[in-house]
């Protein structure tokens, strides 16, 4: 009979059970659900609201409505209506629906100082509108004196590409002077396949690069698509992703007058009838009065 072998380095399969218990300290939050949304095609003072998450605000005071929107129109009528009332909900949200097809475009970061691009006479970028790239050359900011003279030049150059929706695009400062300014890139073009991208160094190397923080801050921007609305019902669905995007949930709905009577207004209540405990809310005689859906 063959001896056995001995291999110590063989290891033997061992099945051990062990009890885990994982513990986490819960907190439980509470959801506003008294807030109501204005949804309107009106536009701020300051022009369209993003078609993004930041379409839609909120508000705590006339006084913040007033500034944002002014004293004409359906949304002044609406806030003073729910101001005025006692006692009312904390807060007022406005959104803006969209009727036509909307531009794509770059939110730069904050841009650096308006003496940082002074002293450029030959800055380059790398961009896509609307997914065509071209390198952005030449930019020359030496004899400009604010952020709408350096937003001018950039203008220029971009479309000076002469194709899509290079041709007319524009740049915009959301201040001549001051800190913590951005840019705004848009497209020419409107509607689905219009977009800007972020920004990046030019492939091949042309003077300074103005992507990076130090000047444009394009590189971390925040890109927005555009698109062509398709409706009431898809806007007030994007409309509260909008809302639950900064941690708040839309749970009524408020429509501007100029949407009484109107195919958007029946639209509206059946898209309302399709939703869990929602609420549509419509505008009588500038009081905001509600029926409620399901």
């Amino acid at each position: 009979m063959t001896n056995p072998i001995q291999n110590p380095n063989v290891a033997l399969p061992i099945e051990i059970d062990i009890p885990i218990n994982v513990t986490k300290a819960q907190v439980v939050t509470t959801v506003d659900l008294s807030t109501p949304c204005f949804v309107t095609p009106e536009s701020p003072l300051d022009g369209p609201l993003p078609t993004g998450a930041g379409r839609i605000r909120y508000y705590d005071s006339l006084n913040g409505v007033v500034t944002d929107w002014g004293t004409e129109g359906e949304v002044y009528k609406a806030a003073t209506a729910w101001a005025s009332q006692s006692p009312r909900t904390e807060s007022l949200a406005i959104a803006q629906m969209f009727t036509t097809p909307q531009k794509g475009y770059l939110m730069t970061g904050v841009v650096g100082t308006a003496a940082s691009f002074i002293l450029i006479s030959n800055g380059s970028f790398r961009v896509y509108i609307d997914g065509v790239a071209n390198n952005i050359t030449g930019l020359d900011f030496t004899d400009e004196t604010d952020y709408d003279d350096i937003a001018a030049v950039i203008q220029t150059a971009i479309r000076a590409v002469g194709t899509g929706g290079y041709s007319s695009a524009t740049v915009t400062a959301s201040a001549a002077t001051g800190t913590n300014v951005q840019f705004t890139i848009s497209s020419g073009s409107t509607g689905n396949g219009s977009s800007v991208s972020q920004l990046s160094t030019a492939t091949a190397s042309v003077g300074t690069d103005m992507s990076g923080a130090l000047y444009l801050d394009g590189v971390t921007g925040t890109s927005v698509l555009g698109y062509t609305p398709t409706g009431i019902a898809n806007e007030l669905t994007l409309i509260t992703e909008a809302s639950s995007c900064s941690g708040k949930f839309v749970y009524g709905i408020v429509l501007d007058a100029t949407l009484r009577d109107t195919e958007d207004q029946l639209d509206a209540a059946q898209w309302a009838e399709g939703q869990m405990f929602n609420v549509l809310s419509v505008v009588t005689d500038n009081v905001l009065t509600t029926d409620s859906g399901n």
